[in-house]
């Protein structure tokens, strides 16, 4: 295959892919980012089990803010640059993305398999929809309908203050706040935020926390009271930092859930109080209420919105 080399690289996992035309690529080989020291490394890892391929082009999303094609990735001690693709490996065009920003480019290519619904709603075309998604961290883009076409708005939304909104969250939140000062929407709605969710109300039951991984406290919802309450405690938070996002980006054109984690969780979700908490915002919950809210379920949403880019 010829084409354009796709990569989507989080805190945990680096994917690689390779694309020949829009909403089509190849075998996704998945490397741990561990196993490498830098991002080239793992790029030529994933190019030498690849050696018949001829590529010309590369198209990168990463879990962090990218200014003036680079980026300094947010939980990895990795730099992934335009020039370092173009200089390194000889590509004639080259683009660096944040994350988010790759799967907001995606939704126009999701098919109905790719989607569930949590909340039906009615879109309204001509107005933003917010992608938004817990993983590594917490992720936030938004796409703007334009007469050239969707613009793409990467933002760093998930770094925002958490906001509670009962007894108990404010308590939560002062235990966390006690820890890190400042208490992101990421510090508890993504995979290390369920282990603080977790440790943060152990020490409010006074139980002892057990679990220190995020797939252990998932993995024991049916079994453990703590564990269950925590995932619980996750979708409520969820729901009210989702209604807050589709506020503040006057998302009305709907909101897709994506990152690693909702996807194994979905049943669980829409059981949950998780929509109730999203539409409880006092005189806009009739507002909230009519926004069309999407679980994406495809493999890999990110690798699909940078396809978009091969031609």
């Amino acid at each position: 295959m010829t084409g354009i080399v796709l990569g989507d690289i989080g805190g945990t996992n680096a994917r690689f892919a390779i694309a020949g035309r829009p909403g089509e690529f190849g075998d996704i080989v998945n490397f741990p980012t561990a196993d490498f020291a830098t991002f080239d490394d793992a790029l030529r890892g994933y190019l030498d089990e690849n050696p018949d391929k001829e590529i010309t082009r590369a198209a990168v999303a990463v879990a962090g803010p990218v200014s003036d094609g680079a980026a300094v990735m947010t939980n990895l001690n990795w730099t992934v640059s335009v020039r370092a693709l173009k200089d390194n490996f000889g590509y004639e065009a080259a683009s660096v993305l944040n994350d988010f920003a790759a799967n907001a480019m995606a939704v126009p290519l999701l098919q109905p398999d790719d989607v569930e619904t949590i909340n039906a709603g009615r879109a309204i075309e001509s107005a933003p929809i917010a992608v938004i998604g817990p993983g590594t961290g917490l992720g936030v883009a938004a796409l703007v309908p334009g007469q050239n076409g969707p613009a793409v708005v990467p933002t760093e939304g998930g770094h925002v203050a958490m906001a509670p909104t009962d007894d108990e969250e404010y308590e939560l939140l002062r235990i966390l706040r006690r820890e890190f000062g400042h208490v992101s929407a990421e510090r508890v709605l993504s995979g290390q935020g369920i282990v603080n969710l977790y440790r943060a109300l152990a020490a409010v039951r006074n139980l002892p926390a057990v679990f220190a991984d995020p797939a252990e406290i998932t993995g024991a919802v049916d079994s453990d009271e703590l564990a269950a309450e925590t995932v619980s405690r996750f979708f409520a938070m969820l729901g009210g930092f989702v209604g807050d996002t589709a506020l503040t980006l006057g998302a009305r054109g709907g909101v897709y859930l994506m990152g690693g984690i909702l996807p194994r969780l979905g049943g669980r979700l829409k059981a949950s109080s998780f929509l109730d908490r999203v539409q409880a915002k006092g005189r806009f919950r009739d507002y909230l209420r009519e926004i069309p809210i999407k679980l994406a379920v495809h493999d890999n949403p990110a690798l699909l919105g940078l396809s978009a880019l091969a031609e």
